[in-house]
Formats: C-alpha cells, structure tokens, sequence
C-alpha cells in the first residue's frame, strides 16, 4: 500500500463532478486500499477519492471510533 497525496481545500478537483465506478477491478481495489491507508495515517475518518486526485465516485469511512464509543458507554 501506499500514502496518496491529499488535495488542499480550494482545488478545483474538490468542485468537479466524479466519475461513476462501472467495474470493480484490481485498479479500483488498489485504489480503495491506498486510500484507507491515507485516511488512517492523515487521523481521518472519511476520505473522498477526490480528494486524493482521483475523478471516481469513492468514499471510505472507518467507524471503528463509534464503534468503540458505544461499547463503552453501554
């Protein structure tokens, strides 16, 4: 895996409509994996495929942190 560079706010890319993920393939995987890693490593929680440069319809979220709220406070 690798850390993808995140796009700063003001980027035109931020405003432009993404494309439409048609085929899951192994590009798309790679894809998603680098951007979990670059999530995780910026401390985010949510990451946006645009936001890392790249014109596809992609959103990843780790709600582990909720997860892990609710269990203690159950």
């Amino acid at each position: 895996m690798s850390l993808l560079p995140i796009t700063l706010f003001g980027d035109k890319i931020l405003r432009k409509k993404t494309s439409k993920v048609t085929e899951v393939d192994n590009k798309t995987i790679e894809l998603i994996k680098n951007m979990f890693d670059t999530m995780r490593n910026a401390n985010g929680v949510g990451l946006a495929a645009n936001q890392v440069n790249a014109d596809k319809q992609i959103f990843v979220i780790d709600i582990s942190g909720v997860k892990d709220m609710m269990r203690t406070n159950l």
